[in-house]
């Protein structure tokens, strides 16, 4: 038998374990490959299972009676829903599954306040909005929330279909007393 290197290896085998070493290399630069494909793919799953922001939020507000809010004299006080979009521009409604969107205000409080049915309108821009009276009955504070949902009873999901519609967040709204009654007083001679 012939020695063929420094550490005593018997000849031919130099080759033969070079051969063996370059596939296992070869073998793991494959794996790398893949973990670098698996890894690519778990981050794209990453972003699809990460809920993002609804691209239309609705906003409440509420409109009407004197400069000092609701009062109890108020007769024309309205709560209106509208729709923005992700960079806060009044925008449509999300289409939802083409069923209709019902929209329903609420009271914590009906001895103070109490919308009615809301009826769908437009802003001066064109873009859909809902309104609803509201019947004030006494002083007082009252939370004024909204539900909009696919008249099909489906999931409201925004225009991705995918992300799940954040409904409006609910608005305290004050009722005041409003103004004392004024009188005239006049002297005659």
């Amino acid at each position: 038998m012939s020695f063929d290197d420094q550490f005593g290896h018997p000849a031919g085998t130099m080759h033969e374990t070079n051969q063996i070493l370059r596939e296992i290399l070869a073998a793991i630069n494959g794996q790398t490959g893949l973990l670098e494909e698996m890894a690519n793919d778990l981050e794209d799953l990453v972003v699809l299972l990460t809920p993002t922001p609804s691209a239309v939020s609705a906003v409440i507000t509420v409109q009407g009676g004197q400069d000092m809010g609701l009062t109890v004299d108020t007769t024309t006080g309205n709560a209106v829903l509208g729709f923005t979009d992700d960079h806060e521009d009044p925008t449509n409604p999300p289409a939802g599954d083409g069923s209709g969107l019902t929209v329903t205000f609420a009271s914590d409080d009906a001895a103070v306040a109490t919308p009615g049915t809301a009826v769908a309108g437009t802003d001066a821009a064109g873009n859909v909005n809902y309104e609803a009276p509201i019947a004030v009955s006494a002083e007082g504070s009252f939370n004024l929330s909204c539900v909009v949902a696919n008249t099909s009873g489906a999931p409201l999901t925004d225009d991705d279909g995918v992300t799940e519609f954040v409904q409006p967040q609910t608005v305290n709204v004050p009722v005041s007393a409003g103004q004392a009654a004024q009188g005239n007083l006049s002297v005659t001679e």
